[in-house]
This record gives structure tokens, sequence and C-alpha cells, in this order.
């Protein structure tokens, strides 16, 4: 089976797994995870389905990634902890997302015929990681961006989460300088989870929508 071949089925296999874990979360922590997100106003949730805003694939990938309730758990290892007899893709597919981290990257290198981008990760130490991309990879302006998105890797291909957040590269020293006086006022259990925070708010006023062809 072809890389990309391979990176399709791993993500049509994956949308029914995230699915199933988002399933087990409950209207508790919906709210306290609205509320982390500043996007709970009088007990509704407002999630922006235009891309300047958090939008429900922001939701999610926070939910089932980021979120953890009383027991300091999140949803990818309570799953884990119940379900013991599942497919060993399954299993690798989890501990995959278990593992994942969120950074912002500057996008340096695009490869149209192999769906490919190379990242430069501007929090550690500019390190290169090449992903697959299959539809911002066919955008001929995609290097004039950064993203803020989590990298999976499973089965030696290295893939976003599903949500990214983007911004222009001319905004860089900007978003930085926003960062760094943000994160100190973010209330959240992980870094993690506080950098995805800051980087949703920063994507209300300076984001533009993530750039599929």
């Amino acid at each position: 089976m072809s890389i990309l071949n391979n990176y399709n089925k791993i993500r049509t296999q994956g949308t029914k797994i995230n699915s199933d874990l988002f399933k087990m979360l409950n209207k508790d922590d919906f709210t306290i995870i609205g509320r982390l997100l500043g996007i709970l106003h009088k007990g509704q949730l407002y999630i922006d389905d235009q891309g300047k805003g958090t939008t429900m694939d922001h939701f999610a990938d926070f939910a089932i990634h980021d979120y953890c309730d009383k027991s300091g758990l999140n949803v990818i290892q309570k799953y884990l902890n119940i379900n013991t007899n599942i497919s060993e893709f399954e299993k690798d597919y989890l501990l995959s997302n278990l593992n994942a981290k969120c950074s912002l990257f500057s996008i340096v290198n695009s490869d149209l015929i192999n769906s490919t981008l190379v990242l430069q990760d501007l929090f550690n130490d500019n390190n290169e990681i090449e992903i697959i991309e299959s539809s911002m990879s066919q955008n001929p302006d995609i290097l004039n961006y950064l993203i803020f998105t989590r990298i999976v890797t499973i089965d030696n291909i290295n893939m976003t989460s599903g949500a990214a957040i983007m911004f222009l590269k001319d905004d860089e020293d900007l978003l930085s300088k926003k960062y760094h006086s943000m994160i100190k006022k973010t209330f959240a259990h992980s870094l993690q989870a506080k950098q995805f925070i800051v980087f949703l708010k920063l994507n209300e006023k300076y984001g533009v929508p993530v750039l599929y062809k």
C-alpha cells in the first residue's frame, strides 16, 4: 500500500474513533470546555463555522486531547482503560494521539505530487518535520502561512490531528509578542492546553480561514 493510501485509510478509520471518543463527553464536560475556551455565554456554546473563531473541529480537538476531568484523565486515556479488547490499529491510533503535541509551525515547503508539507517548529529550535496534508499541500500560496496544529505520528506517517489555525507569516513577530503575554494569564491544567486556548483567541483577531483547495 502506498503512503498516501495508508494515510487516507488512517484518516477514514480515525474519524470514526474520534467520533466514539467525542461521544464519551457529557453535558457537564461541554460546559467546562466551553468555559475554558471562552465560548460559553449564558449557558450556550457559541461555535463559529466561518473559521475566525472556535469551530467544531477546534472544539472537538481540544475536548479529545487537552481536556481532563476531575480524575485527571482525558477521554483517550479513559477509553483505553474501559476498552481493553480493541484492534491493534485502534490501540496504535489512540496511543499516537495521546502522545501528539501542538506547536506553531512555519510552512517552508510543499509538494503537490506527494501531498506533503515541510513544517518548521517555531517553539522547538526550528526543527523541521514533513507531514502528509492532502488538502493544504495543493494550495499554491501555502508557503505564506503559519499553522498552529497538533501533529500525530502513526505508521511512520506524520499528519495533523484534523484541526488547524492559520496565520500570515507577516504576523509572526506580533503573534510571538501576544502569545508570551497571553500565556501567562491563561488558566488550564497543562501548557499544551494553554497554548491551544491562546491560539484560538489569537485566531479571532489575526487568523485566516484554513486554506483547503
